[in-house]
């Protein structure tokens, strides 16, 4: 089986828009459903969904930086040494990293290293609003993104750096 990290970030967004989908339905339903049948009030529910709402926001754009930053070290280990045979600039910064694994490299500086494939300042600009729903910190420089923005910008950083693999099916329904 290839490693396609196309097919991951497709799954979780294809989840994701299944959850999202099924609870917005099922809201549409309360209508419908005995006072009696239901576990909670109708108050409890709509107050339950608006947060569930809000964080699956949240959570799927944490999700897919972390999926998309485990594909950008993939693609580095594979790369760094080719990078530094093309590239001897590239060497003496690389170098002064090799005493550290990828993993521990920062991650602007993992981000700097696939400039020439990628739109580097819409990938940094999902990165910082990632770093602000993770740690909420109100002095973090971000631009709020949908889900939907971070997605596509995602995705068209894993082509970028994969131009080679095959487009799952239905990637761009």
């Amino acid at each position: 089986m290839n490693y396609n990290p196309l097919e991951i970030i497709e799954q979780h967004w294809r989840n994701y828009l299944l959850s999202t989908d099924a609870v917005k339905s099922l809201k549409k339903q309360l209508s419908r459903i005995s006072r009696e049948s239901l576990f909670e009030p109708e108050e409890s529910y709509n107050i339950w969904y608006e947060k569930y709402l809000k964080d699956s926001k949240e959570y799927i754009i944490i999700l897919l930086w972390a999926i998309f930053e485990q594909i950008i070290i993939d693609y580095l280990k594979k790369e760094v040494p080719i990078l530094t045979r093309k590239e001897p600039r590239f060497k003496a910064v690389i170098e002064h990293y090799a005493t550290k694994k990828i993993h521990n490299w920062k991650t602007e500086f993992r981000i700097d290293l696939i400039k020439s494939r990628v739109t580097t300042d819409d990938v940094k600009q999902v990165y910082r609003y990632r770093n602000y729903l993770v740690h909420r910190n109100p002095e973090y420089n971000y631009s709020s993104l949908p889900p939907e923005e971070v997605y596509k910008r995602i995705k068209k950083a894993v082509i970028a750096l994969y131009p080679y693999q095959p487009l799952p099916d239905e990637l761009f329904l």
